[in-house]
C-alpha cells in the first residue's frame, strides 16, 4: 500500500499511529505502547464472589475502577503505603484491603509498597474494568 500524505487521510479510529523516535526514525507504534508510554494502562478482570487478583503492578498513580454489574465507579488514590484515598458516591460499596475490608469491592495495597489487588465480596460475579494513569 502506497503511503498517504498527513492532510489526505481519512478520519477513523487507528489502530497503529505514526511518528518519529528519538534519533528521527520513522516509526509505527501501536496505540497500546503509545498509552504505555504516556503511563495509561487497562485491566479488565471476570471475578467471581470472593476472588481476589494481584494487578501485578506497584505503580502509584490513579486506578479508576468500574464494576459492570452494578454500574459503580470509584477513584483510588494509590500511594506507596497501604493506605488509599478513594472517592466514590457509594461509601458502602468499594473499600481497601487495610481500612474497609467487609465491604463489596476491596482494591488496593496490602503492605507499603506492595503489589496493588482486587476483591470481590458482592455475593455475584462482575467485570472490574480498571483504568491506572501513573504519576
Amino acid at each position: 500500500m502506497a503511503d498517504k500524505k498527513e492532510n489526505a487521510m481519512g478520519d477513523g479510529i487507528p489502530a497503529r499511529l505514526r511518528g518519529l523516535d528519538t534519533n528521527g526514525n520513522s516509526i509505527s507504534p501501536t496505540l497500546t505502547k503509545v498509552m504505555d508510554a504516556m503511563g495509561f494502562k487497562r485491566y479488565v478482570y471476570e471475578l467471581i464472589d470472593g476472588q481476589e487478583l494481584s494487578l501485578e503492578t506497584t505503580d502509584n498513580g490513579l486506578y479508576i475502577v468500574y464494576i459492570s454489574y452494578y454500574s459503580y465507579i470509584a477513584l483510588y488514590i494509590i500511594g506507596p503505603y497501604g493506605h488509599n484515598s478513594i472517592t466514590t458516591p457509594d461509601s458502602n460499596f468499594f473499600g481497601s484491603f487495610v481500612a474497609n475490608t467487609d465491604l463489596k469491592i476491596l482494591f488496593g495495597r496490602k503492605a507499603n509498597e506492595g503489589v496493588v489487588y482486587i476483591k470481590n465480596n458482592s455475593g455475584q460475579k462482575v467485570i472490574a474494568n480498571i483504568k491506572k494513569i501513573t504519576i
